[in-house]
């Protein structure tokens, strides 16, 4: 009776042993889980800073500057406040006449206002207002993480309030404003796009249809297929970093709320955010205008045919009236 009793005891410590044990390595499955999520996060949100000097240099090289001729144009600096709190640093751009016509240009990812200068020719040769902020974590502004749209849509909101201050203190009854991005930019122009009231048109260039979309795309490239299943661990840390719901920021879901003019133009050869992403858009509302420039890389169609790229924005400001 007492072998018998030893030997119960043995295999229930056995028991509790291995249950420790399990207990232990899911504990470790699970912080290695949440571990390789929050390397992700950061590799999407919190990226190094790019400098001036770099993004020019880049945009030299790939042809999208001919020269640095554009830094030598005037212009105002103005500074403003995200909705999270930091400091935001924005260029004003003025046409030779004064005019109540205005774009918000929104730069991409991590690719601050010197991405935007080779569009300004676009619309300061019709006597249009160019604003150029710098988002948060990005430039000269502050912060630190990139949002893909979450927060900087709003601070996209709050510019177009002062844009409509200026043109009234400059004696106009009421501001024109359309909006244009590129890229992360390019979203979040469709998202305020959505929200927005009394906007006159806007110009989407190499958007992506969801931050989710994006994700999952860049992951698969960038690190491969296994990364996916990281994501939900990822998305968790981005909430928890920045305070951003990736699944909020959903283009293609809400572009039927898109009443105004608005067009997507997107290159060819992208393979950073490839043109069927961007046509997702274009399903969920065939009415927004779609141009593919073909052999153009990401964020270069105006840099690989300049003229086409020209007549279609031109004749789009023309049918919107603008």
């Amino acid at each position: 009776m007492k072998s018998y009793e030893i030997e119960k005891d043995k295999d229930g410590k056995r028991g509790v042993a291995d249950m420790a044990w399990a207990i232990a390595i899911a504990a470790a499955l699970v912080l290695a889980y949440l571990g390789i999520g929050l390397v992700f996060a950061r590799r999407a949100i919190d990226p190094p800073r790019r400098l001036y000097k770099d993004v020019l240099r880049e945009e030299l090289e790939c042809g999208n500057l001919k020269d640095d001729t554009l830094l030598q144009l005037p212009f105002q600096q103005v500074s403003g406040q995200s909705v999270r709190g930091c400091p935001l640093v924005a260029r004003l751009y003025r046409p030779k006449e004064k005019s109540a016509r205005y774009v918000l240009f929104l730069h991409g990812y991590n690719y601050p206002y010197i991405s935007a200068l080779k569009y300004l020719s676009l619309f300061l040769e019709r006597g249009i207002n160019v604003l150029i902020p710098d988002h948060a974590g990005a430039g000269e502004s502050g912060g630190r993480y990139a949002t893909f749209g979450y927060f900087e849509q709003q601070d996209a909101v709050n510019w177009l309030g002062r844009i409509r201050g200026w043109a009234r203190d400059e004696g106009f009854s009421a501001a024109q404003i359309g909006v244009m991005g590129e890229s992360m930019g390019a979203a979040t122009a469709l998202l305020v796009a959505q929200k927005a009231k009394g906007l006159r048109f806007c110009i989407a260039d190499c958007p992506y249809p969801s931050w989710m979309a994006i994700l999952r795309y860049r992951a698969r490239v960038e690190i491969g297929p296994w990364a996916v299943g990281f994501i939900p661990a990822a998305r968790l840390w981005i909430y928890l970093l920045s305070g951003a719901r990736v699944k909020k920021v959903d283009i293609a879901a809400h572009a039927g709320e898109i009443g105004m003019p608005a067009m997507i133009i997107h290159g060819e050869a992208d393979d950073y955010i490839p043109w069927a992403l961007s046509h997702k858009i274009i399903e969920a509302n065939p009415a927004i205008a779609y141009h593919l420039i073909p052999g153009a890389r990401h964020a270069q169609s105006i840099g690989r045919a300049p003229t086409e790229y020209r007549e279609i924005v031109w004749q789009f400001l023309d049918q919107a009236g603008f």
